[in-house]
């Protein structure tokens, strides 16, 4: 009887796991399909320029409008997030395209909401995600600005194993 109910119970998750899986996939084909034109002019963030030390950093202090994206905008350090409130603690989001927010405006991130959700509680959260970045330059990026927040609590690293982890590992 118990071997029956861990039998089903392991149905059960394998099938949630696979139909959730699927629907994903689906979305991302869909939102591939219907942003395909922008998708293919920008190889990673719209907002970046050459970097001679990182490949490439994104733009302090710009504002962009991207038809099917919206608004892509930079602080003055060039966080995609709003200016840093030396008196709140510190939470800083790391990561690529996903944690930076590819194909959505800068009120639909992940670092956003975080920073909706906890900002009543005197915390601020700043989003040095870069898109493209492996995981080298996500530590090198950190260094070069670490400095800024005086009051950091917490580091979060967003990892995209599907390509972090092989842009680390080659000279790309």
């Amino acid at each position: 009887m118990k071997r029956n109910i861990k039998i089903n119970i392991l149905l059960c998750l394998t099938s949630i796991i696979l139909s959730t899986s699927f629907v994903v996939i689906i979305l991302e084909v869909k939102h591939y399909l219907k942003h395909k034109e922008i998708l293919n002019q920008f190889w990673h963030d719209p907002n970046t320029q050459f970097d001679p030390k990182l490949g490439w950093s994104p733009i302090p202090s710009r504002s962009l409008n991207i038809p099917n994206w919206g608004t892509i905008s930079s602080n003055s350090h060039g966080f995609r997030s709003a200016e840093i409130n030396q008196n709140k603690k510190q939470i800083i989001v790391l990561g690529d395209s996903v944690t930076w927010g590819f194909g959505v405006s800068d009120t639909e991130t992940f670092p956003y909401y975080l920073d909706k959700m906890i900002s009543q509680s005197g915390y601020q959260v700043s989003n040095l995600a870069i898109s493209g970045y492996g995981i080298d330059q996500y530590y090198l990026f950190l260094k070069r600005h670490i400095e800024k927040f005086k009051d950091l609590q917490i580091v979060v690293l967003g990892i995209c194993t599907g390509n972090d982890l092989l842009n680390t590992s080659s000279n790309f």
